[in-house]
């Protein structure tokens, strides 16, 4: 068993500053923790440290305007489905900098920093047991406290420390 589910990243609720997790606890309230969950992500997402205990896999947009969504979806369903085949026992390691604006909000028609950026989260994807390395600029209109850049690398955790799946995130 597995689930995947396609979030924005940046929901806000009446009750909960974070809806996406808040979702994803209602589903885990269901299936419990055992279940492998990956999900996609708006590369505008904002992540909260509670994603890691959540979802398994994670993996963003790269394009904005959004135009990968197929595909981000399917190399999300691909490693989902290689965690329930017991090859990988993927996690998520989550780094914010100490930053409300940065990435260029986001912008990959441009050739400008966020371009740059994603150029090296594909290098520090090549290494063995790094799944995913996913850059966000984040949404600060959602006027919560963890708006703003961050990096979520999902990494093989048989193979790969977390001390370096969470250094992945810190050189990014």
């Amino acid at each position: 068993d597995g689930i995947f589910v396609a979030l924005h990243g940046a929901m806000v609720t009446e009750t909960d500053e974070d809806g996406d997790c808040q979702f994803l606890r209602e589903i885990r309230a269901v299936v419990g923790d055992a279940v492998p969950v990956a999900i996609t992500l708006d590369l505008h997402a904002n992540i909260f440290d509670d994603l890691a205990d959540l979802a398994q896999i994670s993996v963003s947009f790269r394009t904005y305007p959004h135009v990968d969504m197929r595909e981000v979806g399917v190399e999300a369903c691909d490693l989902l489905h290689r965690a329930m085949a017991g090859e990988i026992a993927p996690k998520l390691a989550i780094r914010r900098p100490p930053m409300l604006l940065g990435c260029d909000d986001g912008r990959t028609t441009d050739n400008g920093p966020m371009c740059r950026l994603l150029e090296k989260a594909a290098a520090e994807a090549a290494a063995p047991g790094v799944l995913v390395v996913s850059i966000n600029s984040g949404f600060t209109d959602a006027d919560v406290w963890a708006a703003g850049p961050s990096v979520v690398v999902t990494y093989d955790s048989a193979t790969v420390p977390v001390a370096a799946a969470e250094g992945v995130g810190e050189r990014l």
